[in-house]
């Protein structure tokens, strides 16, 4: 209408003579007009329709509170009918007693017989522990059986969680079940859902209660007793670890003892040992001393003074190995004593370990042989009263002891394995005294054969250090004292020699000379008629040159003579006085890597002095007498 108004307003606008504004006030006029009308039609719509209203509802409530009447009797029969079928799926095999808890009993005391088994066969290899054994032995078979005990409780644990899951099942079928016969009603909408829910509560939810409340009851039961029974075993398994570990404790207290023994001698040896070592090398130092002055001795006195030392003190070492093997001796003697002494202690420390707890346990046992009736009455007593209560009780799904049938292990079994631990330790005593007495006779023989070994090597050691002193050190000495001085001797005879002979040899020369002279007389004496029978001057002259011509030749031979007698005598010196210094050179001490002591050099040296002297002094006096 809005958009037809507005439409013809347009066109009106458009075509007519009036003004825009009045065209505008009477469409609004025509429309105030029709929105009257509107108005007054729907007030009378409105009017009679609620008149019809009233006519439907009252119709409708007849019929429905008849109607409901009907359904509410059919919605009480149903729900009685429900509630009963409940009732019996309650009581039902499926929810009571149900097959799955039976397996898994089954299973269990299967697994339980199986683990037993090995656990009896682990406890049972106790009855062979004697010595020689071992903490870390008894350690494994510890772990073997503490293995085997929590497999069992993982066994049994695993069980607990079946059951559970079981009776959860149940529980579920219950709520299942509980759930579609509510769902059924309200989708049968038999009841609302707070009636269902008020009625489940007071109805539904108190038989779930009882049959999850005897579960719960017969669930904390057998965990309870498994339980006890393990923490009973275990503590048992414990106190049998740890009379096996005490045992073999003092076992290894005893060997650790005796290698402790073994140590203790060995290191007394040793110290015997460092002991004649100090003592020995204070007196090889001494040896060394002595045999390094003899190396540098310079007279044959002093070197068999040396000597005798030296061979005193060899033998001083030599005394001191016997007596060092003596005292090894006495020391190994010793072992026998201590191990004796070690086994004596075992013995009393293994009666004072097991003595009380044999009479404990032959206590104990006795107290179960005189309450072994009365224990059979109170046993009768107790599965009376727990018949009486099973009775009494909502039924449960098994029997209360059919999961401890195969867990249980007596405790005389206990008792019997520490009796036999104990005779076995006991039986082992003479037998262990023998072997020790025999073993330590034997190390001790090992030992003494030893420092025997010992000694006989140390003097084929030192047997040939006497010869190897007389041969090596004095022998070599006294051969270099005699070289030395043969050496120095031979170069002064040399020397000497070399100065006679050049002596002799200025001799020749001095009687050549005389020779010559007597020759030359005899010539110019045979001129000496001539000169006086000569008359003439020129036959003086030639008388006086003849007479020159033979002194020229005399003088000549004379000159020659000297100057060859002087490069003989110049030569042979310097090569004197060459070998006489080099000599000396030769004379070096050992620190200056000769082999000469201070001694001799000083000695030589003034010998080697009073040679070059003696060259000068010929020198002097040849050189005197050719001038």
């Amino acid at each position: 209408i809005a958009e037809v108004l507005l439409e013809f307003t347009s066109k009106l606008v458009k075509v007519a003579h009036l003004m825009p504004a009045d065209v505008h006030r009477l469409i609004e006029a025509k429309v105030n007009r029709l929105n009257e009308s509107i108005l007054g039609n729907q007030l009378s719509y409105s009017d009679l329709s609620r008149r019809l209203m009233i006519m439907c509802v009252g119709e409708t409530m007849r019929s429905t509170s008849y109607w409901e009447s009907r359904v509410q009797d059919w919605r009480d029969l149903r729900v009685e009918y429900g509630l009963l079928g409940f009732k019996d799926f309650m009581t039902s095999d499926e929810i009571v007693a149900p097959s799955s808890v039976i397996d898994h009993m089954k299973n269990l005391n299967i697994q339980q017989e199986e683990m037993n088994k090995q656990r009896l066969e682990l406890i049972n290899q106790l009855r062979m522990l004697k010595p020689p054994c071992s903490k870390s032995s008894v350690h494994q078979w510890n772990n073997a059986v503490t293995l085997i005990t929590s497999r069992m409780d993982d066994i049994h644990i695993g069980f607990l969680n079946q059951l559970r899951n079981d009776y959860e099942e149940v529980q579920k079928k219950s709520e299942e079940y509980m759930s579609n016969l509510v769902q059924s009603l309200f989708d049968d909408e038999i009841l609302p859902n707070e009636v269902l829910e008020t009625h489940l509560e007071s109805q539904f939810q108190m038989l779930l209660g009882e049959q999850c409340a005897v579960a719960n009851e017969k669930l904390t039961t057998i965990e309870n007793q498994l339980s006890e029974v393990c923490a009973d075993q275990k503590k048992y398994l414990t106190g049998l670890f740890t009379f096996a570990q005490g045992a073999a404790h003092e076992w290894d207290c005893h060997e650790l003892a005796l290698v402790k023994i073994e140590r203790t001698l060995q290191e007394q040896l040793d110290r015997n040992r460092r002991e004649h070592d100090y003592q020995n090398q204070i007196k090889e130092a001494k040896l060394d001393i002595v045999m390094d002055r003899m190396r540098q001795d310079s007279s044959e006195e002093a070197l068999a003074a040396s000597l005798k030392q030296v061979m005193g003190m060899l033998e001083e070492i030599q005394a001191g190995y016997h007596d060092f093997n003596t005292t090894q001796k006495n020391t190994c003697d010793g072992y026998s004593d201590m191990v004796t002494d070690e086994l004596t202690r075992y013995t009393s420390a293994s009666m004072r370990y097991f003595s009380p707890s044999v009479s404990e346990e032959s206590d104990k046992t006795l107290n179960e042989n005189e309450d072994g009736e009365s224990g059979d009455h109170a046993a009768d007593d107790i599965e009376k009263a727990s018949e009486v209560n099973e009775e009494s009780k909502p039924k449960i799904i098994c029997s209360a002891q059919e999961h401890l049938k195969y867990l249980e292990i007596e405790e005389g079994v206990f008792a019997e394995l520490r009796t036999c631990i104990y005779k076995n330790f006991m039986d082992h005593l003479p037998d262990r005294k023998e072997e020790l007495k025999l073993s330590s006779q034997r190390y001790t023989l090992l030992k003494i054969e030893e420092v025997n070994n010992e000694l006989d090597l140390r003097l084929h050691l030192h047997e040939p250090r006497a010869t190897r002193a007389t041969q090596d050190v004095h022998n070599v000495r006294a051969a270099e004292l005699l070289m030395h001085r043969d050496r120095v001797t031979q170069h002064c005879q040399g020397l000497q020699d070399a100065l006679q002979s050049l002596k002799q040899e200025f001799q020749s020369m001095i009687e050549g000379q005389m020779e010559e002279s007597e020759k030359f007389k005899r010539s110019v004496e045979e001129l000496e008629q001539s000169f006086t029978n000569a008359t003439k001057p020129h036959q003086l002259k030639s008388i006086q040159s003849q007479v020159n011509g033979k002194l020229d030749e005399y003088m000549e031979v004379i000159r020659a003579s000297v100057r060859h007698f002087r490069y003989n005598l110049d030569d042979i010196l310097n090569k004197l006085r060459a070998s006489n210094a080099s000599l000396r050179k030769t004379l070096r001490i050992f620190s200056d890597g000769g082999n000469f002591s201070p001694d001799e050099v000083k000695e030589y040296r003034k010998k080697l002095e009073k040679s070059a002297s003696r060259i000068d002094n010929v020198e002097g006096s040849l050189m005197a007498e050719l001038e």
